[in-house]
């Protein structure tokens, strides 16, 4: 009798097979719904161990929340994950879903994370790259924080082609995934 193999899985390793199956998906320009529901349950993990940690600021207790306006953006923000994973008086409801929500919740895991001092992977400096060069403004990631020249390389670049050169600086350049990873966990994004 053979036995079935068993993966020993601590919520760290859950959270971030989560995440970096989500942005995959997310770079492949996969469906939108699925990948939300990854990245909520990443994000649920990721910010209960943030908070376990003592850290505060992540998403749901971030500083740019107003105070009287935080239990209305929590609801907000919650509720496609909600509806995506539960039927319990919603069966024949519809949800008006923003995809573009997906990639605030990736900001946040993969900052979650790295505050976290969990060294960065490939999927999360993708992504970071991304955002920091579609979305230069959101919550104060800085155009100078990429490496010198990458910006013009990579910003006009559709997704897969970005994420494949990407993906061969990170697995060709050692040099350059450490002094990259390193400069991301110093300056705690």
């Amino acid at each position: 009798m053979n036995k079935e193999e068993t993966l020993s899985i601590t919520k760290m390793d859950a959270a971030k097979r989560q995440l970096h199956t989500a942005i995959r998906l997310w770079f492949a320009e996969d469906d939108p719904v699925s990948i939300h529901t990854l990245l909520s349950a990443a994000h649920e993990l990721i910010h209960t161990m943030f908070r376990s940690a003592g850290l505060a600021g992540l998403f749901f207790d971030s500083r740019s929340i107003p105070d009287e306006i935080r239990t209305e953006v929590s609801r907000a923000i919650k509720r496609p994950s909600e509806f995506f994973k539960h039927a319990r008086s919603d069966v024949d409801k519809t949800l008006e879903f923003t995809p573009a929500l997906n990639g605030i919740l990736m900001l946040y895991c993969v900052n979650g994370l790295w505050r976290l001092k969990e060294y960065p992977s490939l999927e999360e400096v993708s992504i970071w790259t991304w955002l920091n060069i579609h979305h230069p403004g959101w919550f104060g990631i800085q155009k100078d924080a990429l490496p010198p020249n990458m910006h013009a390389v990579l910003a006009h670049l559709p997704k897969q082609k970005f994420l494949k050169q990407i993906t061969e600086a990170w697995g060709s350049d050692a040099a350059f995934r450490r002094a990259f990873a390193e400069e991301l966990l110093a300056r705690g994004s």
